[in-house]
């Protein structure tokens, strides 16, 4: 008899939004800028080692995404695409460096205005084996294995990507796609703030200056100044107030 059991789970990674003019190529970068070590250099005297140093190298790890769009007239996109995702990795170069895996696709298609595309699946499989003991009973004769084990593991990763151009023609539709974008922002932002515990007093979120309304208008100085008032210091409950209200 054998029973096998199988746990699956999706992360979204990331969720970039960018906008370019036609036939220009535009990249976005979420990404850690990380130092790694590509030499070291030292010189030996009489007694001791004498200036040493480390030549480092930083490179961005994490997602880059670039797409060069071309509009037609029957408003379908033509992107040439470039897609890589990196990490580190657990494990160490010998030179004492870290080791990124990295996961990259390049590519040319047609879409339709509006329309989402998966790009395609990068399938990465990892297996290992990890053991197991109680010191010192797992070493006695024969009832020894009652208290050792052996555990395999076997995880298979896949990476979807997926597009969607939309084409702005006009000013207007500029307009509503930035604050559609700006809207779903801030609801991300909201949705990952740890509930209200209440030892703090809870505080309604802000709304957008520009929701609704022409993104072109003046900046709103005061509305901005009082937001931030009411958000950075919330009104005292009446217990510890001093004023004889």
């Amino acid at each position: 008899m054998s029973a096998i059991a199988t746990q699956r789970s999706t992360r979204l990674l990331s969720t970039p939004s960018i906008m370019t003019l036609n036939n220009q190529e535009a990249e976005i970068v979420v990404a850690q800028n990380v130092p790694f070590v590509t030499g070291a250099y030292s010189t030996v005297g009489e007694s001791a080692v004498e200036n040493p140093f480390q030549t480092v190298e930083r490179q961005d790890v994490g997602l880059t995404l670039t797409v060069t769009p071309q509009i037609n007239a029957d408003r379908t996109v033509k992107m040439t695409i470039e897609q890589e995702v990196s990490n580190l990795t657990e494990s160490e170069s010998a030179a004492g460096s870290e080791i990124t895996a990295k996961r990259a696709l390049s590519t040319t298609v047609l879409v339709r205005d509006g329309n989402v595309i998966l790009l395609g699946g990068l399938l990465e499989n990892g297996s290992g084996t990890q053991a197991q003991k109680v010191p010192g009973l797992a070493e006695l004769p024969v009832v020894g294995g009652l208290f050792r084990g052996r555990n395999a593991n076997r995880d298979q990763r896949v990476l979807l990507v997926l597009l969607r151009p939309q084409v702005v023609n006009s000013e207007e539709e500029g307009k509503r796609l930035s604050r559609a974008i700006a809207r779903k922002s801030r609801e991300a932002s909201l949705a990952i703030q740890p509930m209200d515990d209440g030892r703090y007093p809870a505080v309604p979120p802000a709304g957008l200056p520009f929701d609704g309304a022409d993104l072109n208008q003046p900046f709103d100085a005061g509305f901005v100044d009082d937001v931030a008032q009411r958000r950075n210091y919330p009104p005292l409950p009446s217990r510890l107030r001093f004023d004889g209200q």
